[in-house]
């Protein structure tokens, strides 16, 4: 196999092994910005914004970090056990009555910092 042909293996623990290049390159895109757009304000490349969405580039936490705000997205850490707690309230969010961060974590309110 040559290597123009060689597919590039994305590393296991990469951005795209945890569907968030997905989620960037979504939100990029239902937000009407171009990669060249987002480029400009990140400060980067179009061609390295297309290399983060494809999931070649393994971005630092500062910089993913970065990314996410300006496209309205925030990085949230949640323990484990709550993923599936977390899930359901964001599919809630489509009834009227979704349940509280009380009733599924056990808190009132998320601080920020």
């Amino acid at each position: 196999m040559n290597r123009k042909n060689k597919k590039k293996e994305i590393p296991p623990r990469s951005l795209m092994s945890w569907g968030l290049t997905q989620i960037l390159r979504k939100t990029r895109e239902e937000q009407k910005l171009t990669q060249t757009a987002l480029a400009m304000k990140l400060g980067f490349n179009q061609s390295s914004v297309a290399k983060i969405e494809s999931g070649q580039v393994d971005l630092p936490v500062s910089r993913l970090i970065e990314m996410a705000r300006i496209l309205g997205l925030e990085i949230v850490l949640v323990p484990k056990e709550k993923v599936v707690a977390i899930q359901a309230l964001l599919k809630s969010t489509r009834r009227q009555n979704p349940p509280t961060f009380k009733d599924l974590l056990g808190v009132d309110e998320i601080e920020e910092s």
